[in-house]
């Protein structure tokens, strides 16, 4: 009955096998994640401002997937410039753009290229 009991509280904790992705930052990311063993487990583009979840394949850790534990989370810019890292992640965590290490900035966009131009018509900010 007791290692019942225990099983239930710890299931929860089990069940997510994947990171919580915070782009806490003002640019579209592309963060991706990769195993301890430095192996390429999946990756996701984050709006700003948004939470993408990442997972394992089938959303529970298999007991081959303890090899690549803890993930590394690595966040880019779209242009591929490096954004941050974050190193020694555990399963269920939450990963923020702006809480790892890096330069922690994008390239702004050129006005004329594809996507927003850089400030709004009339010299302001809106």
């Amino acid at each position: 009955m007791k290692n019942w009991f225990l099983a239930a509280l710890l299931l929860p904790v089990f069940a997510f096998a994947g990171v919580n992705l915070l782009n806490d930052s003002a640019y579209p990311l592309r963060a991706v994640i990769r195993g301890n063993d430095g192996s390429y487990l999946g990756e996701m583009v984050v709006q700003p401002q948004h939470v993408g979840h990442w997972n394992t394949t089938y959303g529970v850790l298999q007991q081959s997937d303890y090899a690549t534990l803890p993930y590394t989370v690595l966040w880019y810019c779209l242009d591929g410039s490096d954004y941050s890292i974050w190193v020694g992640v555990s399963t269920g965590a939450t990963v923020t753009a702006q809480g790892g290490q890096g330069t922690r900035i994008c390239k702004p966009r050129h006005p004329g290229s594809q996507g927003a131009p850089l400030a709004p018509p009339g010299g302001y900010l809106q």
